[in-house]
């Protein structure tokens, strides 16, 4: 079991490699430039909700087993998603093609551009 905390005033470029297990990242608030995530096997749950001051590029590449993003309602969200074997549930967001988007890209002055490569199993994208 690990509990990191990281600084909210400080830019980071995020790389996180998972292997298997359970993971959470909590990242709201943080003052991201990019994140890279590598998923493993079994759970994990991403949550990029709260305030940003700039844009932010994610890409997430899938392994075997679910994951679950957490997206902001107010900030533009566009995920463009790779489909692994498996499926994608995307709750508050819109579908055109392989492209998922919330009601406030194309709109908002910040925006989070997230491309995933599915791998086998389920992801969950969650606009809260």
């Amino acid at each position: 079991h690990w509990d990191v905390s990281l600084r909210n005033d400080v830019p980071l470029d995020l790389e996180v490699k998972f292997g298997a297990g359970q993971g959470e990242l909590d990242l709201r608030g943080l003052t991201l430039n990019s994140l890279e995530i590598e998923m493993g096997v079994g759970e994990l749950i991403v949550d990029l909700t709260g305030e940003r001051k700039k844009d932010l590029n994610v890409s997430i590449e899938g392994g075997i087993g679910s994951g679950t993003v957490y997206l902001p309602q107010n900030i533009g969200v566009r995920v463009k998603v790779e489909k692994g074997i498996g499926s994608v549930s995307a709750r508050g967001l819109s579908k055109n093609g392989g492209v998922y988007t919330n009601d406030a890209y194309g709109k908002a002055e910040i925006s989070i551009d997230i491309d995933i490569e599915a791998g086998i199993g389920s992801i969950d994208l969650i606009v809260k």
